[in-house]
Parts: structure tokens; sequence; C-alpha cells
């Protein structure tokens, strides 16, 4: 390359990307603040939101009409136009001298005899004259910064390259980890599902066997008592032919005989008709059963935003039942139920307990929900039998279907409590629990909580309602009522102290008519905390969490149902909210 094309090849390349300007694609266009020329592909990537940035001095250009309205810089095109082979002479003068220099301001190329005039003249007095020279290694050096610039780009593009690649790979393992979460809960369903029906087939076959049996044993001892009476008026009916025959033939007999015969009676039964049957009924009723059993109920676990204060190790999930398409339980004919059960039978309908309250001059429904805690949910480290939870492992202990994350010793009941409007339910908790170690200072020993929106965590349920037993100042245990994070009443109740076994029972009084849940201490017979404004809208959830086995003893039965026992103060207090 002869030295005038590489002076060219200076002049005329952009000064931001460093490659050579054409007049179509990489116009020249001329910056106004600074006087520099750069291409318009880079200037184009300048503008944002409506202004343009320089690139080289960093200023914005006011007035901006967009980059194809600036000015083509005419030395630039002029340079562009001109053969290559010619020297490059300078604009200055007339001369035609070769150019040594240029002039940074007015763009005009300088022989080494105008240098000092051009400086000399009072116009461009404060214009800056660089030589070529030093335009060569400034463009050089740019050169090199550029090329290094982007080789680091390269780096980098390549270190977020892998690091996307990682967490590709990284999510790529968590789904395979669904997926087989997703075969492992199907493979388990599918088994409890068959193991279920088998059971349940089992059952049918052995209850229709037995009835099967019944029947015929009833019928056949039923037609045996009928056979023997009937075999008797045979043996009757023969001494009468016999005894017939004789006299008309002629034969005397005595009369006792004969009264002796007239005063016999055979065997007989007390019935005109006698059968069994199957009522009718009964098969409704069995059915009624099937479709409760039919109704499907799939859980799903997913992870959701820790609460504030939650070490990031730990892991919270929300928790959906589908459907929630679920039979509301019909009340019934209403009995009375007092302290002394004196009044009429308690009435159930499903299991579910109907009180009346009675008080002055009107009575009161109230629903008592029969409520069980639901294996499926409970963790492996919790013991369930029916109503009853303990915070011992059981013993086998629970299969891990790999459908949920299994978060700390929780549990929930079996089905949700779905109020009616106006309606007026209860259910009761009795908790004993015996600390083996002094419980440190806003550490929970159990939450009972009722809510929409049940989420596994390790303190209390960030949605509805909870009540927990916690560790609290000057060496006490504390009861907490919280509504939606809002603290309503942290009551002391016992001391911590180690090996000391103590007893909590508590009611839940719902109140659909006044959005109200009542939390109430059964054994003092006192309301602790009234919670308003609560959405009974969606079905309320029970959910339980008890304290690790190494810090206490934990046992906690479900008083609901026919289980639920109401006492003539609880009745008296229950009357008068």
């Amino acid at each position: 390359m002869s030295e005038n094309t590489d002076i060219k090849n200076v002049l005329t390349e952009c000064h931001t990307c460093l490659k050579q300007y054409d007049l179509k694609s990489r116009v020249p266009r001329r910056m106004p603040c600074c006087s520099e020329t750069v291409c318009e592909p880079c200037l184009t990537s300048c503008q944002t939101n409506g202004r343009l940035t320089c690139p080289l001095c960093n200023r914005e250009t006011p007035e901006h009409k967009g980059v194809s309205n600036l000015l083509v810089d005419p030395f630039v095109s002029k340079l562009l136009s001109l053969n290559t082979t010619s020297p490059l002479a300078c604009t200055f003068c007339s001369f035609n001298n070769p150019a040594v220099s240029k002039c940074c301001q007015c763009n005009a190329l300088l022989c080494q005899s105008c240098i000092s005039t051009h400086s000399l003249n009072k116009l461009p007095i404060n214009h800056d004259v660089i030589s070529i020279d030093l335009i060569k290694q400034q463009r050089a050096l740019r050169s090199e910064t550029l090329s290094r610039t982007l080789s680091l780009q390269s780096m980098n593009v390549l270190g977020e390259l892998k690091e996307k690649g990682e967490e590709v790979m990284t999510r790529m393992k968590q789904l395979d980890d669904v997926l087989k979460n997703i075969g492992q809960s199907r493979k388990s369903a599918v088994g409890d599902i068959n193991k279920c029906f088998d059971n349940l087939q089992k059952e049918l076959q052995e209850r229709r066997q037995f009835l099967l049996s019944q029947v015929e044993l009833r019928a056949d001892q039923h037609a045996s008592t009928v056979k023997h009476a009937k075999a008797s008026h045979q043996v009757l009916n023969e001494k009468i032919r016999k005894l017939s025959q004789n006299i008309s033939r002629g034969r005397k007999y005595s009369h006792s005989a004969i009264i002796s015969l007239l005063q016999e009676t055979a065997k007989d039964v007390e019935f005109a008709r006698k059968g069994v049957c199957f009522v009718p009924s009964n098969t409704q009723h069995l059915f009624s059963i099937l479709q409760t059993a039919g109704l499907v109920r799939s859980i799903t676990f997913t992870p959701v935003e820790k609460p504030w204060g939650v070490p990031d190790a730990v892991i919270y999930n929300e928790i959906s039942l589908d459907p929630i398409n679920i039979p509301q339980v019909s009340n019934g004919d209403v009995g009375f139920l007092s302290h002394s059960r004196a009044h009429s039978e308690q009435t159930c309908s499903l299991g579910d307990q109907v009180v009346v309250l009675k008080t002055t001059g009107k009575n009161r429904t109230l629903f008592c929900p029969q409520l069980e805690w639901d294996t499926s949910t409970a963790n492996r480290s919790v013991t369930t039998s029916g109503p009853v939870i303990t915070n011992t492992r059981p013993e086998p202990p629970l299969f891990n279907s790999g459908c949920r994350i299994q978060a700390d010793r929780h549990v929930m009941t079996s089905k949700p409590l779905l109020m009616r409007n106006g309606q007026l339910a209860m259910f009761q908790v009795k908790v004993k629990y015996s600390p083996k170690m002094l419980i440190q200072d806003n550490k929970m020993l159990f939450e009972v909580c009722l809510t929409d929106s049940p989420i596994d965590s390790v303190w209390s349920q960030p949605s509805g309602l909870s009540v927990n037993l916690a560790s609290c100042s000057h060496h006490q245990l504390c009861l907490r009522v919280v509504y939606d994070n809002q603290l309503l009443e942290d009551t002391p109740v016992a001391q911590n102290e180690v090996g000391v076994s103590r007893n909590l029972h508590l009611g839940f009084l719902l109140n659909s008519a006044r959005n109200e849940i009542h939390v109430i201490d059964v054994e003092d017979v006192r309301v602790i905390s009234t919670v308003t404004d609560v959405d009974f809208d969606n079905p309320l959830w029970l959910m339980m969490m008890l304290a690790w086995p190494s810090w206490a003893n934990m046992a906690v039965a479900l008083a609901s149902g026919t289980r639920m026992d109401v006492s003539k103060d609880i009745n008296r207090l229950l009357s008068s909210l």
C-alpha cells in the first residue's frame, strides 16, 4: 500500500468504529458540537428517546432532527473522490505542495509552508493543527484500544453465555426433578387409588357375602319354623282323617279320646307372611357414599415468595387443592343438646353435629363440622390418627409421594370449612405440651390456623388467622392471635419451664352473618380475641404446626362433630356472642 493510500485511509475512517466511510451505507456526518466526523451507523446507535449524544465529546446535540439531517463532511467526501495514487496536496495554498498536517476545525490539509501562515491568520487563530504522522499514531493507538475493547467484550460475552448456559442446565435439571416428581406422584396416586378401590371392592364383596349369608340364614330359620308348623298340622290332620274314617265305618271310640283329639293343637307361627328383603334406601345411601368417595382431590404445592425476615434457606409452599366442588352438609332435623343431655338426642348429618343454643325468645343453630387430619398432607415427622396429631415420627414413616416439598411438622384437615351465609359453626382444639428445654425467645411450640391460602411455613401463617403458643419476654410462654400478619393478642399463659406438662383448650366460633371469628378459652370460659371482617366466601382450611420433638412433647386433638361437647358455661357464653 502506497503512503498516499495509507494517509487517505487514515483520514477517511470513522473516529468511533475505525471503519472506512462511503457515500452509501457509512456516510460521514459532521458533528456540530466538536466538528468531528462520525459514520451514520455509529450515530444511529447513539440515539435514545429522540436524543443524540456525541460518541466523542459526550455532549448532546441541540435541536436534533435526525442523523440523516446532519451535514455530510465535505472534506471527507472530497477525499473519497480523489485518486489514491495521486499525492494529497495542500488545500490552503495553490502550489499543490504535499500535505503534512491537518486543521481539526476547518478540515484543511496544510503543507509545511502553510502551517505558519495558517496559524498567523486571525480567523483560525484558535484552530488546532495536527500532523498527519500524529494522526496515524493516534489512529493506530485507537485501533489497538478498540481491538482490546472488542476482545474484552468478547470475553464478557463468552462469560455471560457460559453463565446463561449454566443457568439453563440448572433449570433443565430442576425440570427433570419436576418430571421425576410428577412420575413418582402419578405412580403413588395410581397405587393409592387402586389400593383404596381394591379394599373397597373387597369390603363390598365381603359385605355382599355377609348379606347373602344373612338372607339365607334368616330365610332358612323362617322356613324351618314354618315347615315344623306345617309338619305338626299334617300330623294332626292325619289323626283327624283316620278318626273320621273309623267312625264312618262304625267303629266306636270313647268320648274322652274324641274330646282329646278335638282339643289337640298343632305347632303354629304367629305371622301370616314372613320374609327378608334389602331395603332400597340402603342402595341409595350406598350410592351417596360412593359419590362422596369419587370426589378426586389433587394437592399442588407451589413455591411462593418468603415473608420478610425469613432466611433464604427456608422454602415456603402455597397449597392449592382441586377441585373446590365440595358438597355442603345439610343441617337436617335440628335437635337440642344441653350440658346435661336432658333434652332430645343430638342430630347429625354425615357426621356433622347440630346444636341449638337456647336464648331468650329465640334459638340459634350451631353447626359442628366433623374434622380429621389428612395424612396425605402431613409432614413425615408427625404422626396422625384421626383427630389426633403428635410430633413423634410415625412408624413406619409416611411414604413420600414426591409431589411436594414437605415443610416442618405440618398437617391439614381432610376437608375445609365451607360456611353458608348466616351460618354459625364451631370446633375445638385440645393441646397438651411438655417442654424438654427452655424455649428460645420468639420460638413457636404450636400453631393452629384458618386460611383460604394455605402455605407451608416455619413461622406464623402469613394469610388468615393464626393462633400460636410462643416464648416471649420474662421467661414466659405467650398465646398470640395474628390475622393477616397483624398481631391482635399477645397474652402470657405459662412459665417457660422444663418438664412441666400443661393443657390448652381452645374453641373457634365462626359467625358468617357478622364475618367474625371468636377465639375462646374453653377452660376459663372467655373470649381471647375476636377477628372481624373475615372473608367466608372461600373455603377455610385448618392447619396445624407442632414444635420439634427435641423441644417438647406435643399432642393435639380436634374436638368436632359428635366429639364436641357444649358445657353449660360455654353454652351461656356462645349464646351471648
